[in-house]
């Protein structure tokens, strides 16, 4: 999927959620790493990423064990990346590449695969949706826990309203939609009638 074909919305919310300063920094965030590192040291615990687009496909290329270490080299190999390709060579990248459940790649494959739909078809909800899920596709299991993921996107949805990326109206129909155990593809499943739940 090229980014042109991209709806704009989805790309603006998936760069508001992951990396807001995507444009303006050379690679690494360094305010947003000082702003994680802080909140991390206050809650005693890792609480908050700070991994930048750059990083995180750094990270899809060379997988490493992460570590102090190897989140320096991604830092370096983020910068020496940007230096070579375009912000919106790494956004494309970023966005077809992102990995989601069942080994599903990028947001194409991910709509299809949780809505039968295309990206340009998607609700506000459900693009918001697949904003949530790349948090962590293992554990975040839309089919088996749509409760907890919908109050996820609740949850996201309102910052969106906040970063005036969407309006309140919009806002407010998105919150009565829910996604439920009805409405979601079962993957491969629904190609041979079998869907548990449908």
């Amino acid at each position: 999927l090229r980014l042109y074909e991209t709806p704009p919305l989805l790309v603006k919310m998936f760069v508001a959620a992951e990396d807001r300063n995507f444009y303006s920094h050379s690679g690494v965030d360094w305010r947003a790493r000082a702003a994680a590192l802080f909140q991390n040291i206050k809650a005693g615990k890792i609480v908050r990423g700070a991994s930048s687009l750059s990083e995180q496909v750094v990270r899809m290329i060379i997988p490493r064990p992460r570590t102090f270490f190897s989140k320096i080299v991604e830092g370096i190999d983020a910068v020496r990346l940007e230096r070579r390709f375009s912000k919106n060579d790494i956004l494309e990248f970023y966005l077809n590449q992102v990995p989601y459940a069942a080994n599903r790649r990028g947001v194409k494959q991910a709509a299809l695969f949780y809505f039968s739909k295309t990206p340009d078809r998607l609700s506000l909800r459900e693009t918001a949706a697949l904003v949530v899920l790349v948090r962590a596709p293992s554990s975040f299991d839309l089919y088996g826990f749509a409760d907890k993921i919908n109050g996820l996107i609740d949850r996201q949805l309102r910052a969106f309203a906040e970063q005036n990326i969407i309006s309140k109206t919009e806002l407010q129909a998105a919150l009565k939609e829910k996604i439920n155990r009805a409405g979601i593809k079962c993957g491969r499943a629904a190609f041979s009638g079998i869907c548990p739940f449908a």
